[in-house]
């Protein structure tokens, strides 16, 4: 996508702002929408048994992609999310 956008004129700045606003209005909620159909079978009434097992645990997800329980439709199961894309996407690295 940035290569594309260089070809048709962009600044190299402007190319990956492009690609970024690409990628975050268009691939990532696509991928989420895949995520959470694509569920195993029981996740969620297993999430939701486990909750109620250890109601004081705090239960999270670490991922080092663009993964995320709130994109797959299980994230009200978490109280935490750590997220490597998300930390990049903070600092703008």
């Amino acid at each position: 996508a940035i290569r594309a956008a260089e070809q048709a004129g962009a600044s190299p700045a402007e190319a990956v702002l492009t690609a970024a606003q690409g990628f975050h209005l268009a691939w990532l909620p696509t991928r989420h929408m895949a995520a959470a159909e694509l569920l195993f079978p029981g996740t969620s009434p297993a999430l939701a048994a486990l909750r109620e097992m250890y109601p004081n645990a705090g239960f999270g997800t670490i991922t080092n992609g663009a993964g995320s329980a709130r994109g797959a439709s299980i994230g009200d199961f978490f109280d935490f999310e750590i997220s490597s894309d998300a930390l990049i996407d903070m600092d703008m690295v």
